[in-house]
């Protein structure tokens, strides 16, 4: 007998699109953002708290920073988020010149990097958006490009690939079932893996 899952709502948070979850064991709190909303929002488990801060751009995804505040993703390029005193401060816009594109999804991996995907904003199959890299000495690196949309990104359990979700590539007509997964590795070698979708499902989320 299957059981049935006990899903409940923790936050009735009202977001527009709310994405990019990430958990913070030292403070045992939850951010994530409200894309179209443009929020940050923290949750304390402790005491159901919630804080917001608003922020300047279409924001889409966040990661902690050892010494304590967030690097964001945003349709202005990439930022820091003092958690502090709500300040932003700009790092890089390295698509300053595509005003059609703005970053999608982002995460950061176990070398303290963070790796963030810009996607065109007409949710269309045009593959205009790129995989960056920000190292810890805010250096910013193009890792691949001609992606439509970057989603979902995961690593291997032994950190030698790296994986995402092309969402919208799916929606070409000729490749209508299908989502593509792109798997880098420490190299730099792309290999593309095929991932059936089911029905009308758009890849977004990897764990």
């Amino acid at each position: 007998m299957v059981a049935t899952p006990d899903i409940r709502t923790v936050v009735p948070a009202a977001n527009l699109i709310g994405e990019s979850p990430v958990w913070s064991v030292r403070e045992q709190a939850l951010y994530w953002v409200d894309v179209e909303g443009k929020l940050v929002q923290r949750l304390e488990t402790a005491t159901a708290a919630v804080a917001r801060w608003t922020m300047p751009e279409v924001t889409s995804c966040i990661g902690l920073r050892r010494r304590g505040g967030l690097v964001a993703g945003t349709r202005a390029g990439l930022v820091f988020v003092d958690t502090t005193t709500g300040a932003v401060t700009p790092i890089a816009h390295p698509e300053a010149d595509m005003p059609g594109n703005r970053f999608n999804d982002g995460k950061v991996d176990r070398a303290g990097r963070f790796w963030a995907g810009t996607k065109n904003i007409a949710n269309s199959p045009e593959t205009t958006g790129s995989v960056y890299r920000l190292d810890p000495n805010l250096e910013v690196h193009r890792i691949d490009r001609g992606i439509s949309c970057v989603n979902g990104i995961a690593w291997s359990p032994d950190d030698r690939a790296m994986y995402l979700c092309d969402t919208w590539l799916r929606c070409e007509p000729e490749r209508m079932q299908w989502g593509l997964g792109v798997r880098f590795t420490p190299g730099g070698d792309r290999q593309l893996l095929w991932v059936r979708l089911v029905d009308t499902g758009l890849g977004c989320v990897l764990a």
